[in-house]
């Protein structure tokens, strides 16, 4: 995400299902974006002004082996949505030999200590910045290791599973956040990247 912050602006249809177009404010003026392809998902509930609105809405599309979602905040109720998460997962339509390896090494308490990427054929070791941290959580029986780096203006996150426990950690995911992150809510978005091997 840039440093300057964003603001859309959406038209809903009557009953608040779904969305009829998207905005980005440019200044005074509204640039319409276009929405082919893109699937929505709505949250309706009360904001800071005490009236039931849309509070985020969920914009996903499927581009190039991936799926790329970004969630719109707006909780003050004035009708200008920021970008608060930005997800891309890769889908299992790509070969995992293209995607990024790791291996980890963890210490007697089971933290990560260690990380290493796979490049040009041989394992380099990756410095662990003090703005980095690793996290090892399981969601519906998939192992996933969460790497944050924090940023001034957010999170950047890394996310990598091993199916076939050969030690050898894929990147399945990657994102931005102003908003932290929520491991369970992932999930869904997650599921694409299953049938990838690493």
């Amino acid at each position: 995400m840039s440093n300057h912050q964003e603001l859309y602006k959406f038209t809903f249809n009557p009953s608040y299902t779904g969305v009829l177009q998207k905005y980005e404010v440019e200044g005074r003026k509204l640039e319409r974006e276009n929405i082919q392809g893109s699937h929505f998902t709505l949250d309706i509930g009360a904001n800071a002004q005490g009236q039931q609105g849309v509070l985020t809405v969920i914009e996903t599309r499927q581009s190039k082996g991936k799926f790329e979602s970004t969630l719109f905040t707006d909780l003050d109720g004035d009708g200008l949505f920021t970008e608060a998460v930005e997800l891309e997962v890769f889908s299992a339509s790509v070969a995992a030999r293209h995607l990024e390896k790791h291996q980890f090494s963890w210490d007697a308490q089971g933290q990560i200590s260690a990380d290493w990427e796979l490049k040009n054929g041989q394992w380099k070791w990756e410095h662990i910045d003090a703005n980095e941290s690793y996290t090892q959580f399981t969601l519906n029986g998939t192992q996933y290791v969460l790497k944050t780096e924090q940023e001034h203006d957010g999170l950047e996150f890394e996310v990598f599973r091993n199916d076939n426990a050969d030690q050898v950690w894929t990147r399945v995911a990657e994102g931005e956040s102003t908003i932290g992150i929520d491991l369970v809510g992932l999930l869904p978005y997650l599921e694409a990247s299953n049938g990838i091997i690493g």
